[in-house]
Protein backbone atom coordinates (compact mmCIF):
# COMPACT_ATOMS: atom_id res chain seq x y z
CA UNK A 1 0.00 0.00 0.00
CA UNK A 2 1.49 3.40 -1.02
CA UNK A 3 1.64 6.38 1.34
CA UNK A 4 -1.17 8.30 -0.40
CA UNK A 5 -3.55 5.33 -0.23
CA UNK A 6 -2.75 4.85 3.45
CA UNK A 7 -3.46 8.53 4.19
CA UNK A 8 -6.81 8.30 2.40
CA UNK A 9 -7.67 5.15 4.36
CA UNK A 10 -6.76 6.71 7.70
CA UNK A 11 -8.77 9.81 6.78
CA UNK A 12 -11.84 7.71 5.96
CA UNK A 13 -11.46 5.76 9.22
CA UNK A 14 -11.15 8.98 11.19
CA UNK A 15 -14.33 10.35 9.57
CA UNK A 16 -16.21 7.12 10.34
CA UNK A 17 -15.11 7.17 13.98
CA UNK A 18 -16.03 10.84 14.31
CA UNK A 19 -19.48 10.20 12.77
CA UNK A 20 -20.05 7.24 15.10
CA UNK A 21 -19.10 9.28 18.15
CA UNK A 22 -21.40 12.09 17.02
CA UNK A 23 -24.32 9.68 16.46
CA UNK A 24 -23.83 8.17 19.90
CA UNK A 25 -23.69 11.59 21.57
CA UNK A 26 -26.95 12.60 19.83
CA UNK A 27 -28.63 9.25 20.59
CA UNK A 28 -29.80 9.02 16.98
CA UNK A 29 -30.61 5.33 17.41
CA UNK A 30 -32.25 5.67 20.85
CA UNK A 31 -35.80 5.30 19.56
CA UNK A 32 -38.48 2.63 19.55
CA UNK A 33 -41.84 1.96 17.93
CA UNK A 34 -45.01 2.98 19.75
CA UNK A 35 -48.50 1.90 18.68
CA UNK A 36 -51.66 3.37 20.20
CA UNK A 37 -55.04 1.66 20.00
CA UNK A 38 -58.51 2.76 21.12
CA UNK A 39 -61.66 0.95 22.20
CA UNK A 40 -64.60 1.80 24.46
CA UNK A 41 -66.22 0.48 27.60
CA UNK A 42 -69.35 -1.65 27.39
CA UNK A 43 -72.80 -0.04 27.52
CA UNK A 44 -73.96 1.28 30.86
CA UNK A 45 -77.33 0.25 32.28
CA UNK A 46 -77.95 3.49 34.22
CA UNK A 47 -81.00 5.66 33.43
CA UNK A 48 -80.69 9.39 32.63
CA UNK A 49 -81.35 11.65 35.62
CA UNK A 50 -82.16 15.35 35.28
CA UNK A 51 -80.50 17.85 37.65
CA UNK A 52 -81.65 21.32 38.65
CA UNK A 53 -78.74 22.92 36.83
CA UNK A 54 -79.78 21.43 33.52
CA UNK A 55 -76.83 19.05 33.46
CA UNK A 56 -77.78 15.41 33.27
CA UNK A 57 -76.49 11.94 32.65
CA UNK A 58 -77.29 10.58 29.20
CA UNK A 59 -77.45 6.84 28.64
CA UNK A 60 -74.87 5.72 26.07
CA UNK A 61 -77.53 3.72 24.24
CA UNK A 62 -79.34 6.97 23.39
CA UNK A 63 -76.32 8.38 21.51
CA UNK A 64 -76.06 7.53 17.84
CA UNK A 65 -72.60 9.01 17.25
CA UNK A 66 -69.90 10.97 19.09
CA UNK A 67 -67.33 11.86 16.46
CA UNK A 68 -63.92 13.44 17.03
CA UNK A 69 -60.95 14.06 14.77
CA UNK A 70 -57.61 13.19 16.36
CA UNK A 71 -55.34 15.88 14.92
CA UNK A 72 -52.22 14.98 16.91
CA UNK A 73 -51.00 12.52 19.53
CA UNK A 74 -48.30 13.44 22.06
CA UNK A 75 -46.67 11.57 24.94
CA UNK A 76 -44.89 13.12 27.93
CA UNK A 77 -41.62 11.81 29.28
CA UNK A 78 -41.42 10.85 32.92
CA UNK A 79 -39.71 13.31 35.27
CA UNK A 80 -37.12 10.57 35.86
CA UNK A 81 -35.97 10.52 32.22
CA UNK A 82 -32.72 12.45 32.68
CA UNK A 83 -32.32 13.60 29.07
CA UNK A 84 -35.95 14.39 28.31
CA UNK A 85 -37.60 14.90 31.72
CA UNK A 86 -41.22 16.11 31.39
CA UNK A 87 -40.81 16.96 27.70
CA UNK A 88 -43.42 16.00 25.10
CA UNK A 89 -42.83 13.85 22.01
CA UNK A 90 -45.20 13.72 19.05
CA UNK A 91 -46.28 10.51 17.35
CA UNK A 92 -46.55 11.38 13.68
CA UNK A 93 -49.90 10.77 12.00
CA UNK A 94 -50.12 10.27 8.24
CA UNK A 95 -53.30 12.33 8.40
CA UNK A 96 -55.87 13.32 11.04
CA UNK A 97 -57.88 10.34 12.25
CA UNK A 98 -61.68 10.66 12.35
CA UNK A 99 -63.21 8.39 15.00
CA UNK A 100 -66.81 7.68 16.00
CA UNK A 101 -66.20 6.91 19.66
CA UNK A 102 -69.60 5.24 20.04
CA UNK A 103 -68.78 2.82 17.21
CA UNK A 104 -65.47 1.62 18.68
CA UNK A 105 -65.30 -2.04 19.61
CA UNK A 106 -65.41 -3.09 23.25
CA UNK A 107 -62.89 -5.94 23.01
CA UNK A 108 -59.13 -6.05 22.48
CA UNK A 109 -59.64 -7.81 19.14
CA UNK A 110 -61.74 -4.93 17.82
CA UNK A 111 -59.52 -2.09 19.10
CA UNK A 112 -58.64 0.47 16.45
CA UNK A 113 -55.07 1.63 15.80
CA UNK A 114 -55.08 5.44 15.87
CA UNK A 115 -51.35 6.21 15.88
CA UNK A 116 -48.08 4.44 15.17
CA UNK A 117 -44.55 5.76 14.94
CA UNK A 118 -41.10 6.08 16.47
CA UNK A 119 -40.43 8.09 19.62
CA UNK A 120 -37.47 8.56 21.93
CA UNK A 121 -36.81 5.61 24.19
CA UNK A 122 -37.78 6.13 27.82
CA UNK A 123 -40.69 6.17 30.23
CA UNK A 124 -43.86 8.13 29.53
CA UNK A 125 -46.49 9.14 32.08
CA UNK A 126 -49.09 11.15 30.11
CA UNK A 127 -50.78 11.05 26.73
CA UNK A 128 -52.33 14.04 25.01
CA UNK A 129 -54.94 13.69 22.28
CA UNK A 130 -55.41 16.90 20.31
CA UNK A 131 -59.01 16.85 19.06
CA UNK A 132 -60.87 18.94 16.53
CA UNK A 133 -64.46 19.28 15.29
CA UNK A 134 -66.18 17.05 17.89
CA UNK A 135 -69.88 16.44 17.18
CA UNK A 136 -72.61 14.39 18.80
CA UNK A 137 -75.86 12.97 17.43
CA UNK A 138 -78.67 11.45 19.52
CA UNK A 139 -80.98 8.67 18.38
CA UNK A 140 -84.05 10.50 19.66
CA UNK A 141 -85.00 13.81 21.27
CA UNK A 142 -83.30 14.56 24.60
CA UNK A 143 -84.91 17.06 27.01
CA UNK A 144 -82.71 19.28 29.18
CA UNK A 145 -85.41 21.08 31.16
CA UNK A 146 -86.95 24.53 30.71
CA UNK A 147 -88.28 23.42 27.35
CA UNK A 148 -84.81 22.80 25.90
CA UNK A 149 -84.68 19.80 23.59
CA UNK A 150 -81.87 18.38 21.47
CA UNK A 151 -83.43 16.70 18.48
CA UNK A 152 -82.56 13.19 17.44
CA UNK A 153 -80.73 12.71 14.15
CA UNK A 154 -79.13 16.17 14.26
CA UNK A 155 -75.35 16.69 14.52
CA UNK A 156 -74.53 19.13 17.33
CA UNK A 157 -71.11 20.66 17.92
CA UNK A 158 -69.45 19.58 21.17
CA UNK A 159 -67.63 21.93 23.51
CA UNK A 160 -65.29 19.94 25.72
CA UNK A 161 -65.36 20.87 29.41
CA UNK A 162 -63.03 23.74 30.20
CA UNK A 163 -62.97 24.81 26.55
CA UNK A 164 -60.01 22.51 25.95
CA UNK A 165 -59.16 21.20 22.49
CA UNK A 166 -57.12 18.34 23.92
CA UNK A 167 -57.57 15.50 26.39
CA UNK A 168 -54.75 14.33 28.67
CA UNK A 169 -54.59 10.79 30.03
CA UNK A 170 -52.43 9.33 32.80
CA UNK A 171 -50.31 6.47 31.50
CA UNK A 172 -47.40 4.19 32.29
CA UNK A 173 -45.54 3.40 29.08
CA UNK A 174 -41.98 2.19 28.60
CA UNK A 175 -40.39 2.40 25.15
CA UNK A 176 -37.15 0.50 24.59
CA UNK A 177 -34.57 1.50 22.01
CA UNK A 178 -34.00 -0.68 18.97
CA UNK A 179 -35.49 -1.51 15.59
CA UNK A 180 -37.19 -4.60 17.02
CA UNK A 181 -38.70 -2.76 19.99
CA UNK A 182 -42.51 -2.49 19.96
CA UNK A 183 -44.61 -0.87 22.69
CA UNK A 184 -48.41 -0.78 22.61
CA UNK A 185 -50.68 1.64 24.46
CA UNK A 186 -54.34 0.65 24.83
CA UNK A 187 -56.71 3.59 25.34
CA UNK A 188 -60.31 3.08 26.43
CA UNK A 189 -63.05 5.65 25.89
CA UNK A 190 -65.23 5.65 29.02
CA UNK A 191 -68.64 6.35 27.53
CA UNK A 192 -70.56 6.27 30.82
CA UNK A 193 -68.23 8.81 32.48
CA UNK A 194 -68.15 11.00 29.37
CA UNK A 195 -71.95 11.14 29.19
CA UNK A 196 -72.45 11.37 32.94
CA UNK A 197 -72.73 15.16 32.89
CA UNK A 198 -74.11 16.64 29.68
CA UNK A 199 -75.48 20.17 29.30
CA UNK A 200 -76.06 22.83 26.67
CA UNK A 201 -73.64 25.75 26.41
CA UNK A 202 -74.81 29.30 25.73
CA UNK A 203 -73.61 28.86 22.14
CA UNK A 204 -76.02 25.97 21.64
CA UNK A 205 -73.20 23.45 21.66
CA UNK A 206 -73.32 20.31 23.79
CA UNK A 207 -71.01 20.60 26.78
CA UNK A 208 -69.40 17.42 28.14
CA UNK A 209 -66.11 15.85 29.17
CA UNK A 210 -64.46 13.22 26.98
CA UNK A 211 -62.98 10.66 29.37
CA UNK A 212 -60.25 8.23 28.30
CA UNK A 213 -58.17 5.82 30.36
CA UNK A 214 -55.15 3.67 29.63
CA UNK A 215 -56.35 0.11 29.90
Amino acid sequence: MDRQTMIRGLGALGFALAFTACAESLNLDATGDLTMTMQRTGSSLFAPQQSASGSQAVAPDTVDAFIVTVAAVQVQHSSTDSANADSWSTIQLRSPVRVNLMALGTSDDSARVIAQGRVEAGSYTRIRLVLSNPTIRFKGDVSFGLGTVLEGGVDYGVLLAGGQQSVEIDAAVDVEAGASSQSIVHLCFDQAASLGSVSIAGTGQVLLTAVFNER
